[in-house]
């Protein structure tokens, strides 16, 4: 991490990095997600749908969907970060894909440093950063304000007062919208108060999360739900970053 990332994301609570992922790649994943939201019906085991959050169309567990999904299990420029954002050795906590379709949706602001949740902390000590979940968000498709992008309230990881305006995007005056393009990357902080600003146009809004913790911290679903032929065929690396750790392991 650079000074002046170390900076920003310590200010803000987020970083926003350029075509990390590659034209190629981009259209790789879609065309996955084309084919999943066509055969709902013949999905790996452990890959869900969610139906609390219809209209919208959320995807569970993703990394299962095989080649281009498990690329994101540990991509450069991205672990690097995300291991020093966290502070000790890490694993991928969860992951998830969110597809949106309709105009005016939203997803409402949430979490913040107050009130305290230790699943998403975030501190600073001695000049190292400790951070008990980071998210990595890659939009597939182009994201401006109208189209719904990722919003933030900046500094909200360490305030140590309650968001005082609500949850809806547009009752938020000190909101930041964060605009991508298909194939950056957003690496924040889950300590920061954040949801996207609401959807206005009709061009589809596909988004992927991808969240890692220290490496003994369990899933936020209650897992870790990971196939034994996942674990065969990724990397050792990449094992290593699937695999709950003891205590103690911490690099």
């Amino acid at each position: 991490m650079t000074e002046e990332q170390r900076y920003f994301f310590d200010l803000k609570g987020y970083l926003v990095l350029r075509n990390v992922l590659s034209a190629e790649h981009v259209a790789a994943l879609n065309a996955v997600i084309d084919r999943v939201e066509t055969r709902p019906d013949n999905l790996p085991p452990l890959v869900r749908f969610s139906e609390r959050h219809e209209p919208d169309i959320y995807i569970n567990n993703m990394k299962e969907l095989g080649g281009p999904f498990e690329a994101l299990i540990d991509p450069e420029p991205i672990i690097p970060l995300v291991r020093e954002m966290v502070g000790t050795r890490i694993r991928l906590n969860h992951e998830y894909g969110i597809m949106r379709y309709h105009t005016e949706g939203r997803t409402a602001f949430h979490l913040g440093n107050t009130p305290v949740r230790p699943s998403c902390q975030f501190r600073v000590h001695n000049g190292e950063f400790y951070s008990t979940l980071v998210k990595v968000v890659y939009p597939l498709t182009d994201q401006e304000i109208e189209d719904g992008c990722f919003s933030a309230i900046p500094g909200s990881h360490k305030s140590n007062f309650p968001n005082p305006y609500g949850i809806e995007p547009e009752d938020i005056p000190v909101r930041e919208p964060v605009p991508c393009r298909a194939g950056d990357a957003i690496i924040f902080t889950e300590a920061t108060t954040h949801g996207s600003e609401p959807k206005r146009t009709a061009r589809p809004r596909r988004t992927l999360y991808f969240a890692y913790s220290p490496c003994w911290i369990t899933d936020w679903t209650g897992g870790p739900e990971i196939s034994a032929e996942l674990l065969a065929r990724v990397t050792e690396h990449q094992r290593a970053l699937l695999e709950v750790q003891p205590m103690g392991t911490e690099e």
